[in-house]
């Protein structure tokens, strides 16, 4: 690198000379000269004598003959001034240092060698090497003297040029500039006032160093991408009219951001005559990590229901397989160990592990792996879930249009489910049918009121007309009933479920407001064209279906797995309701094998959001198939989970201090939605302008935000929280002097880092080596 540092302009004066730019050999000019006098001189000597004309006069005209004739000979051969002005100007040295995520990570790197040398060159004993990040390393690398002296490594840079450091993630940063150290000048003299002030507020060169190794040591790995090639794009404009003698640059060389080609800015440096130094942080091997992601798991439960947590289990940089140990831990006490095959060819596996509780209360449950003294990172060794467990039951009205097989299946299962209240009305039923209902719940005599409505957490429609008439044949369902219901589910946070029907359902709600609640577009027309339901199919799981809870039939993966594809599948469906497309918010779990239109596969199981709510579709009335031989058990745990899931929006709503975030995990500085629902003492919404929620941080300490009201929303405030710091963190509303702490609902979210910049660890040798290659560089590892 030494070779590149001395780039100076020097010398400070003009320089003039003329020249001719025709000219031809030394001895021309001699002949020329010569010729001409001879021209000359014969020229006056034939020229016939006038009388009145003195010698002297004709030797003087023929003087200015011979200098004109001379004169114009010199023109031919383009005579010029030419000069040359010299100044000093100092070159830069620009420094630019990598501040992505990636930048956090601590390598463990195999080769003893490699590590002793680091250790002498960067001032870091060697047995803190592994604990030390790239980042860290970079700052003690710059911090250092290796050579046993005064001079740090940033300050040798600048004894020979001026310095501008930049740092650099998914954009680049100018963090500072320093001035040229120049060690035989004399001190700077203090031009003082009278009153002691300095005149001259310049900072001397060595505090611009100070400044600058300040700055340095304050970068923070907090960048949430990184892309390289379009920041040294950017960098290369903002030197354009500086005179560079080198770019260091100090990386591990990953990127997964931006538009631009490592080759193509390469190649522009090496045009302005700018090598890349590209000096290599990190291992190059591939690194050993363990980590735990996409855990799911409800955020609401019922007292001894079971609780299946879900998340994905990855091994990588392991050679052979190995046993890893899957912990659930509450409340800080591991209740269960789970052992999971990984490693080799197998680099992860979903694994789901269960929990029973059996009381009330607000848990903390967390998932985790025993860190491996050979990963390279242990924060992602873990994974964190706030479950609230309440002593409720689902409160479910279900509405039917005839006693189709899943109605009647359906219905007796929930009837017999402990954690349900049921209400059916079955329109087909005479007047004097006792309308089915659970045990010890009074029967239904008409369809709800809209306030009724809002004591129910589920509402299921089967095949149904909302034109449909009640035994007394009246219409059954009372003017507003489907606003009030879309209501239900927007702001009441209420699940909707409809189970397709060949007479009804989805396609006689398209124009209704029951049609912006489904996940699916509907078809009107569906229904009207007989199809041939001779042969049976089974639905195919999407990616998400086969993650998700939802289609959990066997706790086991594998057994899983072959319910619904394999050998001892399920039994299949004959018949199902075709939707125009998915909408863009939904989540298709389960789609037709073969048939499709124009966007995809036929849609079978989906569900979406709809603002507070839940809403899940089924294309299918057929699950009671699932029954054979093994009677309710896979057809209402299916069911069953699908209810829970619709409830949860309720059960978080039911007290008067609400707090929801738009997701439970987050990247470290993407911005967290929060929204409140309050309710005052009578239970009707706050009017308050503003609502304050408190934040528990990672690091023990609160902050608190203001929340806006929205606007004709009342008892609804919104408002945005961007955190800094990694881990788990809680929201919640002080419930005051009219409140207790029962009545709040908080809300707990997860922020990790980007899982994109953990995606590849390893330090891009390669990539590094064409870079600086091609702008005319070289590359090297911290240690040299």
């Amino acid at each position: 690198m030494q070779r590149f540092l001395p780039f100076l302009f020097t010398l400070a004066k003009e320089d003039s000379e003329w020249r001719f730019e025709s000219a031809q050999q030394p001895y021309v000019a001699p002949l020329i000269i010569l010729g001409v006098i001879a021209f000359v001189v014969v020229a006056y000597l034939l020229e016939p004598r006038t009388e009145g004309r003195t010698r002297g006069g004709r030797v003087v005209l023929g003087f200015f003959r011979a200098l004109a004739l001379l004169v114009g000979i010199a023109i031919l051969f383009h005579p010029v001034e030419r000069k040359e002005t010299r100044e000093v100007k100092d070159g830069y040295v620009v420094l630019v240092i990598d501040k992505s995520r990636s930048m956090s990570l601590k390598d463990r790197e195999g080769d003893q060698a490699y590590l002793l040398e680091l250790a002498q060159k960067i001032g870091v004993p060697y047995a803190d090497l592994k604990t030390t990040d790239r980042l860290t390393r970079v700052k003690k690398a710059l911090s250092f003297d290796p050579k046993g002296g005064t001079a740090t490594v940033l300050e040798r840079f600048a004894e020979k040029n001026k310095v501008k450091v930049y740092t650099f993630d998914a954009g680049r940063l100018k963090l500072c500039e320093i001035d040229k150290i120049d060690k035989d000048a004399l001190p700077r003299e203090k031009d003082e006032k009278g009153d002691g002030e300095k005149k001259d507020e310049k900072p001397t060169p060595e505090a611009s160093l100070a400044r600058g190794q300040q700055l340095v040591n304050a970068i923070e790995p907090d960048g949430l991408a990184t892309a390289l090639p379009d920041s040294l794009q950017k960098i290369l404009t903002d030197l354009r009219s500086d005179k560079v003698a080198a770019l260091v640059l100090l990386t591990d060389g990953r990127s997964n951001a931006g538009s631009l080609s490592a080759e193509v800015v390469a190649a522009r440096y090496h045009k302005k005559n700018i090598p890349i130094l590209a000096v290599g942080v990190g291992d190059p091997n591939p690194p050993k990590d363990l980590s735990i992601e996409n855990l799911e798991a409800p955020e609401v439960t019922l007292v001894n229901d079971i609780v299946p947590f879900q998340c994905l289990v990855r091994a990588q940089g392991y050679p052979a397989r190995r046993d890893v140990d899957l912990e659930l831990v509450v409340e800080g006490q591991v209740l269960k160990h789970e052992k999971v095959e990984l490693g080799g060819d197998k680099t992860e596996t979903t694994k789901t592990i269960t929990w029973k509780p059996e009381k009330e209360g607000e848990f903390d449950v967390e998932l985790r792996i025993p860190p491996d003294d050979q990963e390279i990172t242990v924060e992602n060794n873990k994974a964190f879930h706030h479950l609230r467990v309440i002593a409720e039951k689902i409160k479910v009205l279900y509405i039917e249009g005839y006693p189709r097989w899943e109605y009647r299946y359906f219905m007796n299962a929930m009837k017999r489910d402990a954690k349900v209240e049921l209400q059916c009305f079955l329109l087909s039923a005479d007047a004097a049918f006792p309308q089915e209902s659970s045990k010890g719940v009074p029967s239904l005599r008409a369809f709800p009121t809209a306030e009724e409505l809002k004591k129910y957490h589920v509402i299921v429609f089967g095949d149904v007309s909302p034109q449909a008439q009640g035994p007394d044949g009246r219409p059954f369902f009372p003017e507003g009933t489907f606003e009030a219901i879309k209501e239900f589910v927007a702001d009441e946070g209420g699940g909707f479920l409809m189970i397709s029907g060949e007479q009804d359902s989805p396609r006689r709600y398209a124009s209704t407001p029951i049609g912006p609640l489904l996940p699916i577009q509907v078809d009107e027309q569906e229904g009207t064209v007989q199809r041939d339901l001779t042969e049976s199919w089974r639905p195919r799981l999407t990616r998400e279906g086969m993650r998700t809870p939802l289609l959990r039939l066997e706790p086991d993966e594998q057994r899983n797995k072959a319910l619904w594809e394999g050998t001892t599948a399920l039994p299949g469906f004959f018949w199902y309701t075709r939707a125009l497309k998915v909408k863009p918010r939904a989540h298709v779990l389960a789609e037709h094998p073969t048939e499709r239109n124009q966007d995809g596969n036929f849609p079978i199981f989906a569900w979406q959001d709809y603002k507070s709510g839940t809403v899940f579709w089924s294309a299918v009335d057929e699950t009671w198939r699932w029954r054979a031989g093994v009677g309710d058990k896979f057809m209402y745990r299916f069911w069953g989970q699908v209810l829970r899931f619709l409830a949860h929006g309720r059960f978080q709503r039911s007290k008067r201090f609400t707090v929801t975030t738009d997701k439970s995990k987050y990247n470290v500085g993407e911005d967290v939605q929060i929204q409140a629902v309050v309710h005052d003492r009578r239970s009707g919404p706050a009017t308050e302008k503003t609502q304050e929620v408190v934040i528990e941080r990672p690091d023990a300490q609160t902050e608190k935000l203001e929340l806006k009201l929205l606007e004709g929303k009342a008892g609804t405030y919104e408002g945005r929280y961007r955190p800094l710091k990694i881990g788990i963190y809680k929201v919640s509303i002080d419930p005051g002097a009219t409140g207790s702490e029962g009545d709040v609902a908080p809300k707990l979210f997860e922020v990790k880092f980007p899982s994109i910049e953990l995606e590849e660890p390893r330090m891009d040798k390669d990539g590094l080596e064409a870079l600086s290659r091609a702008s005319g560089g070289e590359f090297l590892r911290l240690d040299k």
